[in-house]
């Protein structure tokens, strides 16, 4: 302060008053260097956590998408051979003297259309925004596993999941199954490719083929 610098320019001043000065000018030079070593460790930490998580996280996507990719391109496969084989036929008039039982117009424009649902699927459409907020809150809701009876109410509360029952939360491992469960059903991948593997199966079963190991 401008009274304790004026008593130190003071050539009366105590030595104690020198030494009250002292520990002033210590005391905020300790805590501006502990702040600013506080915030270089925070921005630091927070730089070495996204490099962590961005990894683990693009690792985790690449896998699942190249999944999800993988079964949407066999389903198309099914349908344009189908398309292949059948559209030249259906188009030919020689085709009357053969034994070959064509499938109606109509089941072909549904095969059609079904295959040009699964061209023009996109990334929002299968992993949506629901799945992803369901899968946050699930990574949530099971880090709270390794709390104690007493916190995991508390846990889940600040987890934001309103729609869980907190009634179940008796099972630590239980409650965390249960509430993977729930997602599960909401809008995954999953069950999107799940929807579209059914009409698949139910075209080709209505063409005459065995869809068992479809």
């Amino acid at each position: 302060s401008l009274e304790m610098v004026d008593k130190i320019n003071d050539v009366w001043v105590s030595d104690e008053d020198i030494v009250d000065y002292d520990k002033l000018i210590s005391s905020k030079d300790w805590e501006r260097m502990n702040e600013d070593f506080g915030n270089i460790g925070y921005k630091e930490g927070i730089l070495e956590g996204k490099d962590i998580t961005i990894q683990e996280g693009f690792n985790k996507g690449y896998a699942e998408g190249a999944s999800v990719g993988k079964e949407i391109g066999r389903l198309r496969g099914l349908l344009n051979t189908l398309l292949e084989y059948y559209t030249p036929l259906l188009n030919s008039t020689n085709v009357n003297d053969s034994n070959i039982v064509l499938p109606a117009h109509s089941i072909i424009d549904r095969l059609k259309s079904l295959e040009n649902d699964l061209a023009n699927l996109t990334v929002e459409k299968i992993f949506t925004k629901n799945y992803f907020k369901a899968t946050l809150s699930t990574d949530s809701m099971c880090s709270c596993r390794e709390k104690s009876d007493s916190t995991m109410e508390n846990c889940c509360k600040n987890s934001n999941m309103d729609d869980f029952e907190m009634s179940n939360v008796g099972s630590e491992s239980e409650s965390c199954l249960l509430f993977q469960q729930s997602v599960s059903q909401a809008n995954s991948p999953e069950q999107v490719l799940a929807e579209y593997r059914e009409k698949v199966k139910t075209l080709l079963a209505e063409i005459g083929f065995n869809v068992n190991s479809i």
